[in-house]
């Protein structure tokens, strides 16, 4: 639960470096493996955002990003896209 915490507060911090490290297959395990899944998300989402930035700043406005990213994540895609 400790990693976990650690984890989840290093992400309201804005720093998407954090892992839980080794997760198991009990309840804590899978709470493990679903912080960094999240991390993962929004490190994902994250970068495809400076990629999109840069695309544009360098005058290529036609670049989009992938939209296939989960739940919220997704729409924010889309609608950024459009």
């Amino acid at each position: 639960v400790a990693r976990a915490l650690a984890a989840i507060k290093g992400v309201a911090r804005g720093d998407l470096s954090v892992r839980t490290a080794e997760h198991g297959n009990d309840e804590i395990g899978q709470m493990l493996k679903a912080t960094d899944d999240m991390v993962h998300t929004l490190e994902r989402f994250s970068a495809q955002t400076k990629v999109m930035m840069h695309m544009h700043a360098g005058e290529d406005v036609t670049h989009r990003m992938p939209n296939d990213f989960p739940g919220v994540y997704g729409e924010l895609a889309t609608g950024i896209n459009t």
